[in-house]
């Protein structure tokens, strides 16, 4: 749960499958966020001056998509946490990536990493996690960030964007998850038909769900699903 979030209300998104030839936007993508992130990096003055405006325990959330270099390319997801010391240094990472290519998915993936702030509040984050992960990022006045990744190279690679947000740690446990929720997402199924998903259910704090009731909206439905 992020602080400042409503409670008894949360979003699921659906596993990404999504294939296709699309070198053109590829190379455009690629591109663009190349950009974005070479003028990020030479903009950043005094590289490290504002490190303390990133402090604290983070969430954060990303969308985008692997480029294939051959043309293919697949839609990517992935959630985590992290600590901040304010000096540049990331503690207790752990991170979830969702992918239509197996060797792309990870569950409770633990990392560390170094971040640096510049005098224009905008820094890059590295990540020791497999395969390297670079994000550029501009700080909010609220202690939050948005960033972008690019980590493609000769068009292979992932490039997307996402949010980090303040967190409140003692919702890390299965007793916070209690009460009546409703949720909902879109995505892909595996014909790359666009599939919508919505519901409800209620939860005891122990780690049961109840009452649980859901709408899909969808060219097909997953195995054991009915309408």
């Amino acid at each position: 749960m992020i602080a400042g979030s409503q409670p008894n209300q949360f979003h699921l998104t659906a596993r990404p499958t999504r294939r296709g030839k699309m070198s053109k936007l590829n190379v455009l993508l690629v591109t663009c966020f190349a950009l974005v992130l070479a003028s990020a990096t030479r903009a950043q003055s005094n590289p490290g001056v504002n490190d303390a405006e990133l402090k604290g325990d983070y969430a954060f959330t990303f969308n985008g998509m692997t480029t294939g270099g051959g043309g293919a390319s697949t839609v990517f997801a992935a959630v985590g946490r992290f600590t901040a010391d304010g000096a540049g240094n990331l503690t207790n990472g752990e991170l979830d990536t969702n992918s239509a290519q197996p060797q792309q998915r990870a569950t409770a993936l633990t990392f560390t990493g170094t971040y640096a702030i510049g005098a224009d509040h905008r820094g890059v984050m590295n990540l020791n996690i497999p395969g390297g992960g670079t994000l550029a990022f501009a700080m909010m006045a609220n202690g939050n960030a948005q960033f972008i990744e690019i980590d493609a190279t000769g068009g292979i690679g992932e490039v997307g964007s996402g949010t980090m947000e303040k967190a409140d740690t003692t919702a890390y446990n299965t007793a916070a998850i209690a009460g009546d929720y409703a949720f909902g997402f879109t995505g892909l199924d595996g014909f790359n038909d666009r599939t919508m998903l919505a519901g409800r259910f209620t939860a005891n704090g122990l780690g049961a769900i109840t009452d649980g009731q859901v709408f899909l909206l969808g060219r097909s439905l997953p195995p054991g699903l009915t309408p």
